[in-house]
């Protein structure tokens, strides 16, 4: 069972107007991402910036990316060298 404290939170932020707008623009640059492989921080983080601000956009930026682009980089280890993307990888 959910606690009813984060329920609480999570429902506040839901109905945040704010909400619709963020779910909005993380459409818009996964779109982008999507087309081209490449941008869609250029358009998330200002604009989340603008609306919730850096310490909200940047976090979420890099759970996002790290969430899309980990299956990826699982499927690439097998055919990666692994003495050359060790150290860049740190």
């Amino acid at each position: 069972m959910l606690d009813p404290h984060i329920a609480a939170l999570f429902s506040d932020a839901v109905a945040d107007p704010r909400f619709a707008w963020a779910i909005a623009i993380a459409a818009v640059s996964g779109l982008v991402r999507g087309f081209t492989g490449f941008g869609s921080a250029l358009i998330y983080m200002p604009l989340i910036s603008a609306l919730y601000g850096p310490r909200v956009a940047a976090p979420t930026l890099l759970l996002i990316d790290y969430i899309c682009s980990l299956p990826f980089a699982i499927k690439a280890i097998p055919q990666c060298n692994l003495r050359e993307v060790t150290p860049v990888s740190i």
